[in-house]
């Protein structure tokens, strides 16, 4: 069963409309999650998958400010006793703190199952996209978490023909993802979202070079073995 742990969102990624559909950043109290936790167990669910659209920042809002971390140790209590699993979903990559990971790899409920959309590798598109990091950044982040956890199974994802984005941009992105070879991979061809920021650049990349570059992301995929899913952003 999926519990949502928090609604909305402040990052404001270029490209993405639900900060003015959803609203700033709330994240549920630990006290209502663990209660809809128990009920769920009560009723047979054996594996809770917590959700948000940018789980690593819980309780950033809160009285306190709690962690990820602790939540996950709380909610890994509470399915203790039915022998039951929690798994996290859409952690962005500055979200990976000491703490997250040292829970991912110790707490014996929650499954080394890590989701990090990285959406693309190079340092001058992710800055157009409002967000951090670098290739050497992400390859040092998954490098370390590869190390330090044992039996991993990493997720993530990739988008195709941003704005701007060049031939050269998106083969750094293919070999990236060819490189990194996640468990399994989500490509987006980038679609333009109405009132964002993204929609609004200079060089919108022609349609079928987008799915071109998409096409070649799954099949780096499918060449190497593991698993891959494709659509467009606004869908």
């Amino acid at each position: 069963a999926y519990v949502k742990i928090s609604d909305g969102c402040d990052r404001w990624c270029s490209f993405c409309a639900i900060p003015k559909i959803r609203g700033r950043y709330q994240s549920r109290t630990a006290d209502d999650i663990i209660a809809e936790v128990e009920g769920l167990m009560e009723g047979g669910v054996r594996e809770v998958v917590l959700i948000g659209q940018d789980t690593g920042v819980w309780g950033c809002d809160l009285p306190g400010h709690p962690s990820l971390a602790g939540l996950l140790c709380k909610v890994a209590q509470a399915v203790r006793p039915y022998h039951g699993w929690v798994r996290v979903l859409y952690l962005q990559p500055e979200g990976m703190t000491d703490e997250l990971i040292d829970v991912l790899r110790d707490v014996d409920e929650v499954l080394p199952y890590i989701d990090i959309p990285i959406q693309h590798c190079s340092e001058r598109i992710l800055s157009s996209m409002n967000r951090s990091g670098s290739a050497d950044e992400l390859r040092a982040l998954f490098d370390r978490l590869r190390f330090e956890i044992p039996g991993m199974v990493l997720r993530s994802t990739a988008m195709a023909g941003f704005p701007g984005e060049t031939d050269d941009e998106a083969d750094e992105l293919a070999a990236f993802v060819a490189d990194q070879e996640f468990d399994y991979t989500s490509v987006f061809a980038y679609s333009a979202e109405e009132g964002t920021a993204a929609a609004r650049m200079d060089g919108q990349v022609d349609e079928d070079v987008k799915l071109e570059r998409t096409q070649r992301l799954i099949d780096i995929a499918e060449q190497m073995g593991f698993a891959a899913t494709a659509k467009h952003v606004g869908e």
